[in-house]
């Protein structure tokens, strides 16, 4: 007969915890679970909220960007009249040639104020 191997021990029973104890184990696991049910709610509304603020923030950006082209080719489009009268083309044209308001208006026969118009013209002319 072969030799017989010894026996292990049983295991000790597991202690039983109080009634009390084991609500309060019981509640609290119940506690934690609800919680976490909450808080993945929280993120999962979180996710929402910020995956729409971004939407609102790039179309934001893209209103942004077309306002600003838009400004851009409206600055490019200005254009001055050129004056009509014979005064004021004269006048534009010593203007263009650096001749001082006074001398524009006393050639021209119009006022300073128009000679320096008239001047102001043909500077933003010129820095087209």
């Amino acid at each position: 007969m072969p030799a017989a191997e010894p026996l292990a021990p049983p295991a000790p029973p597991e202690p039983e915890l109080p009634p009390s104890l084991e609500e309060d184990a019981v509640s609290r696991d119940l506690l934690n679970e609800l919680e976490i049910q909450q808080l993945r709610r929280d993120v999962a509304q979180l996710r929402t909220e910020s995956d729409f603020l971004r939407r609102e923030l790039a179309a934001t950006r893209r209103d942004v960007d077309e306002l600003r082209d838009a400004q851009q080719a409206s600055r490019e489009r200005v254009e001055y009249p050129r004056p009509v009268s014979p005064q004021h083309s004269e006048a534009m044209l010593l203007a263009g040639r650096g001749i001082e308001a006074s001398r524009i208006a006393e050639h021209c026969g119009i006022s300073v104020a128009e000679a320096e118009l008239v001047c102001a013209l043909a500077r933003a002319e010129e820095g087209r």
